[in-house]
């Protein structure tokens, strides 16, 4: 089988000196002006260890370092070059559409934390509870607010976001950049003055990886 790993432009290009999963060498399968990178592994399917999730990871960061990559989801087998090649050619527009979204680009991961109010208990008393759940309400788009303030001006900094808002209590803001390679240091050096401006908030800024969130190519093996 072959276990494949990322879609590059570039075909053709020398691959870096990373391993596959079990230490197998990577090779390429060739489409007109895209590639797809694998290795060759046993029949059975490769178990999502930890140690393997990690070596997938690798491969897809050593391979941006020279051509555009369209990570592929862990797992995704085929049963020979001639099934792939199949499928890098019936998929050859819209890979091309999304090598071209990606190049030059990479992304950068923000989790931005906070402390939000103790919650209340719910008063006991007749009428109150209305009261109580404004005010809840109220705090929520405080949050959201907040979040927004500093997603803004990230956001303007990149080709493409996503984010959440209070995905959970505690995470005010979950959210992935697309950002021109060349521009890495001026978004960092942004992040760290929103953080210098928001003390009272964590800021977690991770990257630059593959545009894992930006890259929603699905190739399934037969």
């Amino acid at each position: 089988m072959l276990y494949l790993y990322a879609i590059t432009d570039r075909p053709g290009a020398p691959l870096p000196p990373a391993q596959g999963l079990d230490g197998a060498p990577l090779q390429t399968c060739e489409y007109e002006n895209v590639a797809a990178v694998y290795s060759v592994g046993a029949s059975a399917g490769v178990e999502a260890s930890e140690a393997a999730l990690w070596q997938h990871e690798a491969v897809a960061e050593a391979l941006m370092s020279d051509r555009a990559v369209l990570p592929v989801r862990f797992g995704v087998a085929f049963s020979g070059e001639p099934a792939l090649r199949e499928s890098l050619s019936r998929r050859h527009a819209e890979l091309g559409e999304a090598l071209a979204r990606v190049r030059g680009r990479v992304e950068i991961g923000l989790r931005v934390r906070w402390e939000p109010p103790a919650a209340e208990p719910a008063p006991a008393a007749e009428g109150a509870g209305r009261a109580y759940l404004q005010a809840r309400l109220a705090e929520r788009r405080r949050g959201e607010e907040l979040a927004e303030a500093i997603h803004r001006p990230l956001d303007r900094m990149a080709a493409a976001s996503r984010h959440t808002v209070l995905e959970t209590p505690r995470l005010l803001l979950g959210a992935a950049y697309l950002v021109e390679a060349d521009g890495v240091a001026a978004f960092r050096a942004q992040v760290d003055e929103l953080a210098a401006e928001h003390r009272d908030l964590d800021f977690a800024c991770t990257g630059p990886w593959p545009a894992y969130n930006f890259s929603r190519i699905e190739l399934d093996g037969p």
